[in-house]
């Protein structure tokens, strides 16, 4: 009988194409590690039957075709014969694993069917099993294969379905990595430093910012004292077992470094692999990385990576960025509520190809008072089984705790109401005009002429538009309508432009009103949610200078935006 590959190149002599027993042991490894937090043996099951169907004689000559290069350059064409089902039709076969087992198999080159759709597809896909056993298969018996014990979230039916998509994930990132080490001739260089290290340079980074913040006197001392008091709260906490936690700050009272002190320490403790690092605007997130770039690019420039959808994984330039966006693979993820959230729930195997990692992780969820509301839900059904079922701990961080709050959750900070205490006069609230009553944009712009440093927060980028352009040349305008890039450049712009002594007004959408790190003496906003006022009040005198600062709400002409 001829040998039987897995892979096969035009390029390389038939001696070094891959034979498919081999491929299927390395899979079966690698997909085993993966799963082995939340199904035990099934890794292994997985790895092993994927590709069994590459057994068919007409798929090894579809290989040996189409490897094959014709007298006029040509590649020989040649009809591909389906695999993936073959493995499936086995596994469909046996006991309620196997039919866990046949949906991540079957889909592991597309994307997860319904349990119904897959019953019809391998009832037509014929006798595919008898043509692989016919190529030279042999098939273990269910009993040696598949594993003895269900993990304890196949009991729980929504927990299951986050639990296929789990497997499914683990094997489409196993057969992805081993088919690329083959192709590649070498296996992906993903050496990070390890969580000890990443940590001890914070926590070098944090001795130093408290030893300047020695020097503070007055009301500035009084906010680094509570900053301090936050990160020891978080540093005390860590040593809690996995679970869902609160954390709740003032804005400006440094959660973006407590929330990472806290979740280096825990994943530490709790021999976690990684922490993930959730935000709702890339603004924010642009600004978060740069923060920890400078903590830990020294120990290791590539253990922080950033997900978006600006950073295209294909068209990064850096090798190991771009890997590690495919299958976050990386002690420190920072990345989007969307594409959090989109691969909790994803059933095609590229958005879902990461989702295994965020097993045996600290999650940090900043700014949870953003999550729409409509999906409260399935946002905390997918937490909630994260936690219970895959050893995740969760973090949800914010100045202005949405009314979500879950049984059993952990207050990081004791008390958390004490830290609003000593900000209640950092700025004073004024209404421009009557607040029953819209005002003018020419109205909004004479006040804001009137002022030397000055924020405004508009509703949408056609009105920030419009009352930058009010204000003139020297006015900084900042909207979602910048790409990632141009916006970062400009937060950068406005926080240079306010350490020196000149005028700095600036007309923003609210995409600076949460956790972006500029501090103004007066901040005007346009009526909304109280949430946003809270938040938008967050950049006014930010650093408790010496004279309270002024936060201005306004009516404006226009609506905000719904929800």
């Amino acid at each position: 009988m001829p040998a039987i590959y897995a892979h096969t190149r035009k390029d390389r002599p038939e001696a070094e194409w891959e034979p498919l027993p081999d491929h299927l042991e390395r899979v079966a490894a690698c997909a085993e590690a993966f799963c082995a937090e939340f199904a035990p043996d099934f890794g292994r099951a997985l790895g092993l039957l994927h590709d069994i169907g590459k057994y068919q004689p007409k798929f090894q000559a579809y290989l040996r075709v189409t490897s094959r290069t014709e007298e006029d350059g040509s590649v020989a064409a040649s009809k591909k014969e389906p695999h993936a089902i073959v493995g499936a039709t086995w596994a469909w076969e046996q006991q309620a694993a196997g039919m866990m087992l046949a949906l991540a198999i079957a889909a592991h080159h597309g994307e997860l069917r319904k349990p119904f759709d897959l019953q019809g597809k391998i009832a037509r896909s014929g006798f595919r099993l008898n043509d692989a056993l016919k190529g030279g298969l042999t098939l273990p018996s269910a009993s040696d294969l598949l594993p003895g014990k269900l993990p304890a979230w196949a009991s729980d039916l929504k927990a299951m379905a986050l639990g296929i998509r789990m497997l499914f994930s683990a094997l489409v990132d196993a057969d992805m990595l081993e088919s690329e080490a083959w192709d590649k001739r070498k296996q992906r260089p993903m050496n990070y430093a390890p969580l000890e290290a990443l940590l001890a340079a914070l926590e070098a980074d944090l001795a130093a910012k408290r030893e300047l913040d020695s020097t503070k006197q007055g009301r500035a001392a009084e906010l680094a004292d509570l900053r301090a008091s936050v990160s020891d709260d978080c540093r005390a906490c860590a040593t809690q077992p996995v679970g869902r936690f609160r954390l709740t700050v003032p804005t400006g009272g440094g959660k973006t470094l407590s929330g990472l002190r806290f979740a280096l320490h825990h994943a530490i403790q709790n021999n976690l692999s990684r922490v993930i690092v959730v935000i709702p605007y890339t603004s924010i997130l642009e600004q978060t990385v740069g923060t920890y770039r400078t903590i830990f690019d020294p120990v290791d420039p590539n253990a922080v990576i950033e997900h978006h959808s600006s950073l295209d994984p294909a068209r990064e330039k850096m090798p190991l960025h771009q890997w590690a966006c495919e299958n976050w693979d990386a002690p420190i993820v920072v990345t989007t509520s969307v594409q959090f959230f989109e691969t909790l729930y994803a059933n095609h195997k590229r958005p879902c190809r990461k989702l295994h990692r965020i097993a045996s992780s600290v999650v940090l969820l900043d700014e949870v008072q953003t999550f729409p509301l409509e999906l409260c839900d399935p946002i905390q059904q997918a937490l909630d089984n994260l936690t219970k079922y895959f050893r995740t701990s969760v973090v949800s961080m914010t100045a202005t705790q949405p009314l979500l709050k879950k049984d059993g959750e952990f207050e990081i900070v004791a008390a958390p109401e004490k830290l609003y205490a000593p900000m209640r006069d950092r700025y004073h609230l004024e209404w421009l005009g009557d607040p029953a009553a819209a005002v003018e944009w020419e109205d909004v712009a004479e006040r804001a002429r009137n002022e030397e440093r000055v924020l405004v927060i508009v509703h949408a980028r056609k009105d920030a538009e419009l009352l930058a352009r009010m204000l003139g040349p020297d006015c900084i305008h900042l909207s979602a309508r910048m790409c990632a890039a141009h916006r970062l450049e400009v937060i950068k712009q406005i926080q240079e432009q306010l350490k020196t002594s000149g005028p700095c007004r600036v007309v923003a959408t609210q995409l600076v009103e949460a956790g972006v790190d500029i501090d103004f003496p007066v901040v005007m906003r346009a009526f909304a949610g109280l949430e946003s006022l809270a938040q938008a009040a967050g950049r006014c005198n930010r650093e408790f200078g010496p004279v309270p600062g002024r936060f201005v709400v306004f009516r404006a002409p226009t609506e905000p935006p719904k929800g």
